[in-house]
């Protein structure tokens, strides 16, 4: 797990935006194999609903949608802000697919659940 500490909207304190990593045999293998540390990103993304992994932009899409933090502040620690800012104004793209979980009302990571 990794947060990044962002600021509310309305300046009363900081929500966290968390980065959840589950160790599964797939990240072993990524981890282990040089070559193949660039897919964690991906893998973070497939094991949302299975394992219950989410990536930061998912978090923070989380609080903006919420209305917690601000679009300003969500694109700052965002780590792909143009994938982001495509996200919100409603644009998937590949990398993005398990936000639509979420709209359809799966359960799409454990974001819901985080309370800090």
């Amino acid at each position: 797990m990794c947060l990044r500490l962002v600021p509310k909207k309305d300046g009363s304190g900081r929500v966290p935006a968390a980065e959840v990593l589950i160790n599964t045999a797939a990240v072993a293998d990524n981890i282990r194999d040089i070559e193949k540390a660039l897919n964690i990103p991906d893998l973070i993304a497939e094991g949302t609903i299975s394992y219950g992994m989410q990536s930061f932009d998912q978090s923070l899409m989380k609080w903006y949608r919420e209305g917690v933090i601000s679009y300003e502040s969500a694109l700052f620690y965002s780590s792909n802000p143009s994938e982001f800012a495509l996200r919100v104004s409603g644009v998937s793209s590949a990398s993005d697919r398990t936000f639509g979980e979420e709209e359809k009302g799966g359960k799409g990571g454990i974001s819901q659940g985080f309370v800090p």
